[in-house]
């Protein structure tokens, strides 16, 4: 298994501070030894939101972006062409008074092209003081029957 990384800036949209902007980039590369044989435990997204859910995404308060606004496009570039990562996704959008926690999950599922793998899990945004990202990510490979919790 590979493990996932994020990277995440959270930026105020307006002076108030109301409105945060996040961007993200999830990408993959080799375990540490630290990483490998941690125990499954299954993302517990059943609240989480689709980011095909346009209704759920507006009653929360989160507005997405195009992938092209993203404020992490150099990033992306870089990624998507070293031969030590695989870049899975870039994700930005705009959210209004995220609460200090408990708030709203976007969930995540990438299919990895073969039909029996990919990534399933969450993001959530914390307000408070200092933005914070939470996340609960896993692989999934149904060939293997393997699962493995990644962040």
């Amino acid at each position: 298994m590979r493990a996932l990384a994020l990277l995440l800036i959270a930026l105020p949209f307006t002076a108030a501070a109301e409105r945060l902007r996040v961007d993200v980039l999830l990408f993959q590369h080799p375990p540490s030894a630290e990483e490998r044989g941690t125990a499954p435990r299954h993302p517990d997204d059943d609240r989480a939101i689709a980011l095909v859910d346009p209704r759920g995404l507006a009653l929360a308060g989160i507005a997405l972006l195009p992938e092209t606004s993203s404020a992490l496009g150099a990033e992306w570039t870089t990624l998507r062409r070293s031969p030590r990562y695989k870049a899975l996704l870039r994700l930005s959008w705009l959210q209004e008074s995220p609460p200090v926690e408990g708030g709203p999950a976007l969930r995540l599922y990438l299919p990895g092209g073969d039909g029996v793998s990919g990534i399933s899990g969450w993001l959530r945004l914390h307000g408070g003081r200092a933005a914070a990202l939470s996340a609960d990510l896993e692989t999934v490979d149904r060939k293997a029957s393997c699962r493995e919790r990644v962040w």
